[in-house]
């Protein structure tokens, strides 16, 4: 993100900011580059099209701002939230998932977008992302500080840590969509009691 781009985009005021945003990430996620249309895009933010390009220069550059935006909140949301101390994995995974889920409720299409980046990148455009973005984190998430101990001896790992992401994705999924598709205000109390009651099949299926 350029500092002028920058500049300009903190003088807007944050509701039409994250309207503007919003809009564009649910284009770019439900279309490719080439399809996705900047007329949807300020029809949905209620703003004209001289207005976008005035602040975002190019529908490239609007992209390659939104980009930069999902990557850089995902990571510093993560970073600034999580409890690294936590060493159980199955904790450091809902930490995540509430996580994600919060800045779902404010960004709803942030993550379809996110995904869309990597299924789209080639090995030297991850590179670069990776470099430039430090996406490490990724492997911290999993890795740092956890006790590995806890789980039985007598599994496959690798396969009971496959299952374990299947399901909280698949669940955060199904909540992301609920957020999309409702006005009312997100119950987390309620989300994190059915998220415990996974972990407890997990605990009891691949813990000693």
């Amino acid at each position: 993100m350029n500092n002028n781009m920058e500049t300009i985009l903190e003088k807007i005021d944050i509701e039409k900011r994250d309207r503007i945003i919003n809009s564009a990430l649910e284009e770019f996620s439900k279309n490719n580059f080439e399809k996705a249309s900047t007329n949807n895009i300020v029809k949905r933010a209620q703003i004209s099209k001289g207005l976008l390009y005035h602040y975002f220069g190019t529908k490239q550059k609007l992209y390659e701002f939104l980009k930069e935006f999902s990557i850089k909140k995902t990571i510093e949301n993560i970073e600034s939230n999580i409890n690294w101390d936590e060493k159980d994995f199955l904790l450091r995974l809902k930490q995540v998932g509430i996580i994600k889920l919060k800045m779902s409720d404010r960004y709803p299409y942030l993550f379809n977008f996110f995904s869309r980046i990597f299924e789209n990148a080639s090995v030297e455009d991850m590179k670069k992302l990776s470099d430039k973005y430090s996406l490490g984190l990724i492997d911290k998430i999993y890795t740092q500080n956890i006790d590995f101990s806890l789980f039985r001896d007598d599994i496959d790992k690798q396969k009971a840590f496959t299952i374990i992401n299947w399901t909280f994705e698949k669940y955060g999924e199904q909540k992301i969509l609920e957020i999309r598709n409702s006005n009312e205000k997100i119950n987390y109390k309620i989300i994190e009691k059915e998220v415990d009651e996974y972990i407890e099949i997990f605990r009891k299926s691949f813990y000693k």
